[in-house]
C-alpha cells in the first residue's frame, strides 16, 4: 500500500511539473497581473490616507485661523488697536 501512495505522489508531480512548464507563459502573466493590481491597491490606499490627512490639518488650520479673526474682531469691537492690526502691530511713527 505504501509504494503505490509513493507511486501516485510522484506522478502527481510530474503531471504538476508538466503543467508548469507546459503553461509557465500563462503563469507568469498571471503573477505580473497580481502584482500589479497590488501595486495600485497600495498605491491608491497610500494616496487616500495622505489626502484624508491633508484635508484633516487644513481644517484644523482653517478652524484655528478663524477662532483667531473672531478674536481679533471681537477686541476691534472693543475698541482695541490689536484687533486691527492683528498680530502684526505697525511701527511708531515717533
Amino acid at each position: 500500500m505504501v509504494k503505490s501512495n509513493s507511486k501516485a505522489g510522484g506522478i502527481a508531480i510530474l503531471i504538476v511539473l508538466g503543467l508548469v512548464f507546459a503553461y509557465w507563459k500563462w503563469i507568469l502573466g498571471f503573477a505580473a497581473v497580481c502584482v500589479v493590481l497590488w501595486g495600485a491597491y497600495v498605491g491608491i490606499t497610500t494616496a487616500l490616507t495622505r489626502h484624508q490627512e491633508r484635508s484633516t490639518k487644513e481644517r484644523a488650520d482653517n478652524a484655528a485661523l478663524a477662532a483667531r479673526a473672531d478674536e481679533q474682531h471681537q477686541q476691534y469691537l472693543a475698541g482695541e488697536d490689536h484687533g486691527l492690526y492683528g498680530d502684526y502691530q505697525p511701527a511708531p511713527l515717533d
